[in-house]
Order: structure tokens, then C-alpha cells, then sequence
């Protein structure tokens, strides 16, 4: 069944969610990791909540005996920790945050496939994403997710399972790609417009200079 959050602000890194990939295992999964300020210790206590609930679920399935709470597998991980510990890298976004990984299958032949839902707000409504570039590692959002026991004949433990993203605002790129816009802004303006889109302009300029109300009002 697995218990569902909604979590608070967080940063999306390794965010490979329109196209799905490959993990260690050979199976094709979306995946982010989701980043949370240690500032947030509300949050991360409903995380730690949530996380003893999925595996109180499965002591109840019998995936599992109580005692093992303490050797299982937890998602929640603390980013200084494993910077200190060589783990990770320093300087792409872990220090200062706990951070756990979140999936969902991504393999169109499995039945359970099912690629996560990327939206944003509009108008006080949410809507998807339909331009890729819009969600990117780095960007601020919040996630749907589902904690759920899982046993393995290799391991045993706490997963998460990534449902949905909201994006809430743009930050710092985690993959080191620059946009267009930086990249290219201070030439756009010393250079003029290409050839071909001359025309389109024109007819733009036509019509904000025509008396007549291009609306028909």
C-alpha cells in the first residue's frame, strides 16, 4: 500500500525524469534525488515518520520481524556525512541537506510503468510541463512520494516511490549546463534578427501600429 507524502521544499538533483534509465540492476527507472534543507526539521521528522510506518508495514506483512528495525535500509541520508565520507562529491548540492532517492518504473513493457507526473503552477491551478527544459537538477520543487517496505534475497528495507513533481521555482543548475539565455543574452542584444524571422516581425509590427482592433473589438 505504502505511505504518501507530500514534502516540503526541496532541490531536484540526478533528475532523470523524462526519459527513464537504466539502474544496477538493468532495469529501466525515472529517479530523483530529492534534497532537503536540515533547516526544514519538521519536514525531515515526517519523513522519518513516514519511514517507520512503511516498515511497520511490512512487520505486518510479515516481510520482516520488528527487531530489525535498527539493520534495515532507510532512505533518509544525511548529504554532510557523505561528502565527509568521500560518498559524494562536494560543491553539487548536499551540504546542509538530508537527501533520499525516489523511482518509478520506467520499463513501457512492465505493468507497472508509470513515469511521474511533472507540473508547475498557473493561474492557481496545476498544469504540466511540456517543455523537458523546464524541469531540470537544480530547480526548486516539491514531490508526491510513497514510502513502501521491499525484501530482497539481497536486501531488506524502506524504498520511496516518485509519483508526481511541482516545480516552485528555478535555482542553481546541479548539472553544470548553462542556459541559452545566459549563455547567449549579452549577444542577443548587439546582434539583429536572422533573415527569415523578418517577416513574422513585420506583420507583428503592422498590427500594433493599425487603428483597427486586431480583435474585433
Amino acid at each position: 500500500m505504502g505511505i504518501n507524502v507530500k514534502t516540503g521544499p526541496m532541490v531536484a538533483s540526478y533528475a532523470y525524469v523524462w526519459k527513464a534509465r537504466k539502474n544496477k540492476q538493468g532495469k529501466l527507472k525515472f529517479s530523483c534525488c530529492c534534497l532537503f534543507s536540515k533547516a526544514n526539521k519538521d519536514d525531515i521528522l515526517m519523513y522519518n515518520k513516514a519511514i517507520k510506518a512503511a516498515f511497520d508495514e511490512g512487520v505486518a506483512k510479515g516481510m520482516f520481524p520488528a527487531t530489525m528495525w535498527e539493520v534495515v535500509k532507510k532512505p533518509l541520508r544525511d548529504g554532510d556525512a557523505e561528502v565527509k565520507t568521500g560518498i559524494k562529491k562536494p560543491g553539487i548540492g548536499y551540504e546542509g541537506c538530508m537527501f533520499l532517492n525516489a523511482n518509478a518504473d520506467g520499463d513501457p513493457n512492465s505493468e507497472y510503468f508509470s513515469p511521474p507526473e511533472i507540473t508547475k503552477p498557473l493561474n492557481g491551478k496545476v498544469v504540466a510541463i511540456t517543455d523537458q527544459s523546464e524541469f531540470y537538477s537544480g530547480c526548486e520543487c516539491r514531490a508526491a512520494l510513497s514510502f513502501y517496505s521491499f525484501k530482497t534475497p539481497e536486501s531488506r528495507g524502506i524504498a520511496v516511490g516518485l509519483n508526481a513533481l511541482f516545480k516552485t521555482g528555478d535555482g542553481t543548475r546541479l548539472d553544470g549546463r548553462e542556459s541559452a539565455e545566459s549563455a547567449f543574452s549579452d549577444f542577443a542584444a548587439e546582434t539583429g534578427n536572422l533573415d527569415s524571422d523578418k517577416a513574422e516581425v513585420e506583420v507583428v509590427e503592422d498590427v500594433a501600429t493599425s487603428s483597427k482592433d486586431p480583435f474585433g473589438g
